[in-house]
């Protein structure tokens, strides 16, 4: 059973009597109860917001020379609750216009769920539109993303082609049509002195999506596959992923676990080296906007050598993105036209009926 399972692992085409979805599990919870036994168990609940504002989590430098320092912020779970948007967007775009090693990600669930309204009748129009004016480098979709169905995720993006969704745990074999160059399953990035692959793992769990959906399978095993792949390829390798923390702790044990993970869907907020070695980062920016995180990773030509990360709260004091304030902002005047000119027409309706 273990050396059928640890098969699995190495070739996920390979034709077994167990289904999939069970052995990928048993792996999952055999990582998770080693951990246990080895006396390091990932917390059962998720970070609190209140307590999201961290000190920074370092790995001891060495002697030798940093030859890159790479920047990565991050959020999450936005649900379009976009008020602090145009703020992280100003911070992020400032520190990018001083610094070319800085990326920006976005751990899934941007849209869907529990939103402003003005927002969620675009069905995801108007979350594309925003995210790409913010500038974000790479995300992926939650659960709640799903909820549009397949066909609209394709339409938009056909529509915004440079909304930077990445899946590598969509299984196309299954679909009426290849839409990988769409929705790659990762990106490399060339930043100055070094490389960084990004491995993007949509949520697995598509229960919400209307209509047809994706044939998606688990970010653990998707993200395992390929980190060996990316290490022949780049230098760091991040994994974006949307998933409880216990999962990504499974993730972060694996024998081919990423240098950072970027993650989402529990809401909660933390900035910590994760995993039994600590050779992983988790980095999870709560929700709604009202985070940023960020980590930095110090590369000496041959390994990272540093990992420095916090997550912040966003203030109200903090200058906003014009670009980004005017899109939101036009979205909420159209939508409160709509509501008057509705709530007119009732009122006539009303006095004819009399």
């Amino acid at each position: 059973m273990a050396r059928q399972a640890a098969s699995i692992w190495r070739d996920p085409n390979r034709r077994v009597r167990f289904p999939l979805a069970i052995v990928v599990l048993l792996a999952m919870v055999w990582v998770v109860a080693a951990s246990v036994l080895a006396g390091d168990q990932p917390s059962a609940e998720p970070a609190k917001e209140a307590a999201a504002t961290q000190p920074a989590t370092t790995q001891p430098a060495t002697t030798r020379p940093v030859v890159a320092t790479v920047t990565v912020f991050c959020t999450g779970d936005i649900h379009e609750h976009t008020d602090g948007l145009a703020r992280i967007a100003a911070r992020v775009k400032a520190a990018k216009k001083d610094d070319p090693n800085v990326l920006f990600f976005d751990a899934g669930d941007m849209m869907g769920g529990y939103g402003a309204e003005a927002l969620a009748v675009t069905r995801g129009e108007a979350m594309y539109r925003l995210m790409i004016a913010s500038g974000y480098d790479a995300c992926v979709f939650g659960n709640h993303c799903h909820g549009a169905g397949k066909k609209r995720i394709i339409e938009l993006l056909r529509k915004y082609p440079k909304f930077p969704l990445l899946a590598a745990n969509i299984d196309w074999r299954k679909e009426e049509e290849d839409h990988s160059k769409l929705i790659p399953p990762y990106k490399i990035f060339q930043l100055k002195g070094v490389k960084v692959a990004v491995i993007g793992a949509s949520s697995h769990d598509t229960r919400y999506a209307r209509g047809n959906r994706f044939a998606v399978y688990y970010e653990v095993q998707a993200v395992h596959m390929l980190v060996p792949e990316m290490r022949k390829q780049a230098d760091i390798v991040v994994a974006i992923t949307h998933q409880y923390e216990e999962h990504d702790y499974a993730l972060a044990n694996s024998p081919n676990a990423p240098d950072l993970i970027v993650g989402g869907h529990s809401h909660g907020a933390t900035a910590t080296l994760w995993g039994r070695a600590k050779n992983s980062y988790l980095l999870k920016a709560g929700k709604y906007t009202r985070y940023l995180g960020m980590v930095q990773l110090k590369w000496d030509g041959e390994k990272i050598v540093e990992k420095t990360g916090k997550v912040v709260r966003v203030e109200k004091d903090w200058p906003e993105d014009e670009e980004v304030k005017a899109i939101r902002d036009s979205y909420f005047e159209e939508y409160r036209k709509k509501q008057e000119q509705e709530a007119a027409e009732k009122k006539a309706a009303a006095g004819a009926a009399k």
